[in-house]
């Protein structure tokens, strides 16, 4: 991974946030969800919150290849370990919009390389800004130095037993819909050699993935079922979910604010995260 990386800036990179994209998107997480998918609603069809993940994305595979001395097989052993993103303003069907990004810091760990990065996610115009996330990626068994600022991750304590509890269950074919609907494509997800080739048993449902769908389960707890009403998303990735494998969720919420955990059928802690949204 190259010493010189921190203050790097990417993009813009231009998107069309499509109805048919919308509509996919919304599918791959919820596909029993009529009213969610009803475009025809009598207003303006947006896109979930959510969803800057995917131009988000996009630009980061372009990040990646631009890295001198990063061979493809370590650029696939990329792993999102947290997530922070703050929405301002939706993003309606047909809008075009631009992503850039910063690179803040890289810095070792025991596992491999952590790389640290802002995205914002503007109107084409540049006029609206509609979300801005904080990214960190381990990239499994790479060597680096450390360079700029790359945060530990906060220390998010899980709900306690008061907390409102569902359960998640995603099929086995979830990641393959995901990645193809989000356009959010790595074979880490998908492809067992990928999987085992990165050190992993098999492929895993992680990050965005599973952010977006504890934004959903947190829109039902805390916002009447209204994704729009969330205002800030953070995710602390720290155990993967195999394919197929329940999920449960738990979220204790006060004064628009929430806490939340997603819990492998062992009871192990795959994901913790916060969220704030309006009352």
């Amino acid at each position: 991974m190259p010493s010189d990386i921190a203050g790097r800036r990417f993009g813009p990179l231009s998107w069309t946030a499509t109805l048919r994209r919308i509509l996919a998107y919304r599918a791959a997480l919820r596909p029993s969800d009529a009213q969610s998918l009803n475009d025809d609603n009598g207003g303006a069809f947006r896109a979930l919150p959510f969803h800057v993940s995917t131009p988000e994305w996009l630009l980061s595979c372009e990040m990646i290849k631009s890295f001198e001395g990063l061979a493809p097989e370590e650029a696939e052993r990329g792993v999102v370990i947290g997530q922070d993103t703050s929405f301002f303003q939706p993003i309606i069907a047909g809008a075009d919009i631009n992503v850039e990004a910063t690179i803040t810091g890289l810095r070792p760990a025991r596992s491999g390389a952590i790389l640290a990065a802002t995205f914002e996610t503007r109107s084409a115009d540049g006029a609206v800004l509609h979300a801005r996330t904080k990214a960190t990626t381990m990239y499994r068994n790479v060597v680096c130095e450390t360079t700029g600022d790359t945060p530990s991750p906060v220390s998010i304590a899980p709900p306690g037993t008061g907390a409102v509890e569902r359960e998640l269950r995603l099929s086995f074919g979830f990641a393959h819909v995901f990645s193809e609907c989000a356009e959010i494509w790595n074979p880490i997800h998908t492809e067992y050699r990928v999987a085992r080739r990165a050190g992993l048993e098999e492929p895993i449902v992680h990050g965005a993935a599973l952010w977006a769908q504890a934004g959903l389960l947190i829109a039902d707890v805390c916002a009447d079922g209204e994704p729009g009403r969330l205002k800030r998303l953070s995710a602390r990735f720290l155990a993967p979910a195999p394919n197929g494998a329940p999920l449960s969720f738990s979220c204790e919420h006060e004064d628009g604010a929430a806490r939340y955990a997603l819990r492998l059928a062992d009871g192990a802690l795959a994901v913790a995260g916060e969220a704030v949204y309006a009352r």
